[in-house]
């Protein structure tokens, strides 16, 4: 559902993080795949008073510089794509063991290179202009470094599992899956550090589409 105003930085960017912390996290047994992240985005309010990796109330506002503009950009831009793979992930099937193992072991063979792909971005956009915003970029960082990691060992996991084995879809794949549950280590991120953080990602068209649905 389309938001009616600008979200501020922390909204969005808690939006993101959020969704890629759920999306990375998968059940098995239900025959239900992890909420989208869109999905999650929807529980983080407008105001930012939610839960999640860094959620602080959102600071007054302030005129964001062009500069500032174009980083906040880059940052909310730079886990679309990431956001959008591990979204994407396979239906457990109890009646195909072999299917399902399988199609989790493609599905760390995509999202591990678009969490690569997602720090590589990070890194490209550096500190930015804005205070706050070398401790924001630096904690996202750690992050999606523990969240990239947790599936490496989860795709590992995955592949050792033998599909006849009765317990394959009810004991190792869901411990396989755990593997990715990053939530307890993730650092915490500031993204309601400054008003300068939240008018860039304002007016920034990226965080905007973000906020909006897109």
């Amino acid at each position: 559902m389309p938001r009616t105003r600008p979200a501020s930085l922390l909204a969005v960017l808690a939006s993101l993080l959020v969704g890629l912390l759920v999306a990375g996290c998968s059940t098995v047994v239900t025959g239900q795949a992890s909420p989208a992240a869109g999905a999650v985005a929807e529980s983080v309010p407008d105001d930012a008073s939610g839960s999640g990796p860094g959620v602080l109330s959102a600071p007054e506002a302030a005129t964001p510089s062009p500069a500032g503009i174009a980083w906040a950009d880059q940052v909310c831009g730079a886990f679309l794509d990431a956001n959008v793979t591990l979204t994407d992930q396979p239906l457990p099937d109890a009646a195909n063991p072999a299917g399902t193992v399988a199609g989790y072991s493609q599905y760390f063979d995509r999202t591990v290179p678009a969490l690569d792909a997602a720090l590589g971005r990070l890194q490209g956009v550096g500190p930015g202009p804005l205070d706050g915003g070398g401790t924001m970029i630096a904690n996202m960082t750690t992050l999606i470094t523990l969240m990239r990691d947790g599936h490496v060992a989860a795709k590992a996991a995955v592949d050792a599992i033998d599909p006849a084995s009765p317990t394959a879809l009810t004991q190792e794949l869901p411990a396989a899956l755990a593997l990715t549950d990053v939530q307890d280590q993730a650092p915490p991120i500031d993204v309601g550090a400054t008003a300068e953080l939240n008018a860039a990602a304002e007016a920034a068209p990226m965080c905007r589409a973000y906020a909006e649905g897109g």
